[in-house]
């Protein structure tokens, strides 16, 4: 058999862009956290922050999803 070199062959690949989402929300959740940490304050009080806002950004995401209220 001979090789046909008259056929185009297109080739369709579809991005979902799935890696997007969770980057962009490691990448915030990174930035706050450095930020919390170069912050000028005490030890305590910094953990007492980022607890309670933890706790809001957590609220806030299950808010979010589907089938939660």
């Amino acid at each position: 058999m001979a090789i046909n070199d008259d056929i185009e062959v297109v080739v369709i690949h579809k991005d979902t862009g799935s890696g997007l989402i969770p980057g962009l929300l490691f990448g915030i959740a990174a930035g706050a956290l450095v930020g919390l940490l170069r912050a000028p304050r005490p030890g305590p009080e910094m953990r007492q922050q980022v607890t309670q806002r933890a706790s809001g950004l957590r609220a806030s995401v299950q808010s979010k999803l589907p089938g939660r209220s």
